[in-house]
């Protein structure tokens, strides 16, 4: 019965987030440490209400049952930057990040509280497993080794959004004299991520000898991608390099044979064999609207998500050639043919398939008027529902559904394969070059893609463009963009001073033909300054804590 009642809490705190007669007894988060130390059932479910808090990317618009808020209405970090953009200009991200006006009053996307409140969680767990009796000793190492995970996590979030952070590492009671904790540079805490996830890989079950009733929890391979991911943010390649190692040794993980069919799939226990970690969802205890609102108007959605003209030139020939090559085969007026095959998976263009319908983006001539008009179903700006780019969003939508779906429960791919591999070539670049192993990590990603091998021979900085240039369009529209820049140092010389493009598709009124014309978009002009590179701490965070010091520029 131990197990039954466990395996419900799993189902209903981790997957759904919902909650059952059995756990109705007691508040998750308020539960004294007695109960929990008596209690494994207690325990377990205290421990996945802190799975809760993971960050995702899906905004937190229609998204019920999961902790993460304080990403914003209609957010994804792909809308700050050459990805994708808003279509209304009200949304937060869209009227304050976008144009600088971000301040430590004014942040609509605040992670501050969320994160440091699933730490207190994790602190109490922790503490709460030194004194626990119930079960042997490996459940409850198990269980403080998965809050330990939860907290590395949190402190990465952290770290890179605002920098040096106060790094609480013991449950604190009100009336401690060490409450208003002071902060911890970033390197110390960087330090701390690598070494709590250091610690527990011993005592996390392996990916391969995972269950059904573990599933939604930490492995040795999410332990291992989530200090990856955290290092080479850091700039620690070789610790970066090896660690994504460990995961491609393990041999249990290959890329998704369907590159856009798996954006939209629910995942689930050994769904496929790309996914390492992912936060799941079920109708009606948990779910999200992101599919819903990106989806084209004309299909049920809400047209908010729109990939920008800048990105979509990225996108090489299907024979592994930019589109400013004059070999590649490129035609400005039939743009969309040949391309690589992840652009017809991620982006929806005038001509596109979708739904058993076609994609009509086109503006014909009115002569009575003596212009263009937004004719076609899709175009940009028919109405105030509709692109704002020329484009909408594919991956994430659910293409078999005849009208989008509300509520959406397609999983958000916290940790793929495809990243690892990405992750790895980068790292094992930066310290060794271009070495066989980099070639064939790059190269797998771009086999699943049916595009062709990167060329030999390459020079360090080459191959650095190459896999930047992969990385842009592998994990597209997936929020590692955003903080791509941040760590690369680029985003000031990317994102400032600068007005994305769409494209417009006109029926000439004479020939009959059709014709592409790239449009400057009337969103506002994005402004990155080098303060953006860390957010500002929250206001009311340093009017409780005076030990508090503001980041530069705030």
């Amino acid at each position: 019965m131990r197990r039954i009642n466990i395996y419900i809490a799993i189902i209903a705190t981790v997957f759904f987030a919902g909650c059952d007669d059995y756990l109705d007894k007691e508040p998750f988060d308020k539960l004294a440490n007695n109960v929990i130390i008596d209690n494994e059932d207690y325990a377990t479910s205290y421990l996945l209400q802190a799975y809760n808090f993971l960050p995702m990317g899906y905004g937190d618009r229609g998204t019920v049952g999961h902790e993460n808020t304080g990403n914003g209405w209609f957010f994804n970090f792909s809308t700050l930057c050459d990805e994708m953009r808003n279509k209304s200009g009200w949304i937060k991200s869209e009227k304050v990040y976008v144009p600088g006006l971000l301040n430590a009053t004014n942040n609509q996307i605040d992670a501050w509280e969320k994160r440091y409140k699933a730490i207190r969680v994790c602190n109490n767990l922790i503490g709460a497993m030194e004194e626990a009796t119930f079960g042997e000793e490996a459940d409850r190492s198990l269980i403080s080794a998965e809050a330990r995970f939860v907290r590395a996590f949190q402190y990465f979030d952290l770290t890179k959004k605002y920098g040096n952070v106060p790094l609480i590492k013991v449950a604190q009671g009100i009336n401690d004299e060490d409450l208003l904790v002071s902060q911890t540079s970033q390197s110390e805490i960087f330090d701390f991520i690598y070494s709590e996830l250091n610690a527990i890989i011993d005592i996390l079950p392996a990916h391969a000898e995972n269950t059904a009733l573990h599933y939604g929890r930490a492995t040795k391979e999410a332990a291992w991608a989530l200090n990856g991911r955290a290092m080479l943010f850091a700039g620690r390649n070789a610790e970066a390099a090896a660690l994504n190692q460990n995961i491609i040794d393990a041999g249990v993980f290959s890329l998704a044979s369907d590159y856009g069919a798996y954006f939209e799939s629910d995942g689930g226990y050994q769904s496929s064999p790309e996914t390492i970690f992912e936060i799941m969802f079920q109708d009606p205890l948990k779910v999200h609207t992101y599919a819903a609102d990106a989806a084209p108007v004309r299909f049920g959605g809400g047209s908010q998500y729109n990939p920008v003209q800048e990105i979509v030139d990225e996108y090489e020939m299907a024979n592994g050639l930019a589109i400013t090559d004059p070999l590649s085969g490129y035609d400005e007026q039939n743009p969309y043919v040949g391309r690589d095959k992840r652009f017809y998976e991620s982006v929806l263009y005038h001509g596109a398939s979708y739904k058993g319908d076609v994609m009509d983006m086109s503006f014909t001539y009115n002569a009575e008027k003596e212009k263009y008009d937004p004719t076609g179903g899709d175009a940009v700006l028919k109405t105030g529902l509709h692109t704002a780019s020329g484009y909408y969003l594919r991956k994430f939508t659910h293409e078999s559904a005849p009208v989008e779906e509300r509520p959406s429960t397609n999983s958000w791919k916290t940790f793929r394969y495809g990243e690892i591999l990405l992750n790895y070539a980068e790292a094992k670049n930066e310290v060794d070059g271009p070495t066989a192993e980099v070639y064939a990590a790059i190269n797998e990603v771009r086999d699943r893609a049916e595009m062709p091998a990167i060329a030999a021979g390459l020079s360090k900085e080459a191959m650095r463009s190459v896999i930047r240039h992969e990385r842009h369009i592998e994990l597209a529209y997936e929020g590692q963009r955003y903080w791509d820049l941040i760590r690369w140092n680029k985003s000031e010389e990317v994102l400032n001073d600068k007005k994305f493009t769409g494209m417009k598709v006109y029926v000439d009124k004479d020939s009959g033909n059709l014709r592409y014309e790239r449009f400057v978009m009337r969103n506002k002009k994005q402004v990155f300054l080098p303060k953006h590179y860390l957010w500002p701490i929250p206001q009311k965070e340093i009017d409780k804590n005076p030990n508090l010091i503001q980041n530069t520029g705030y």
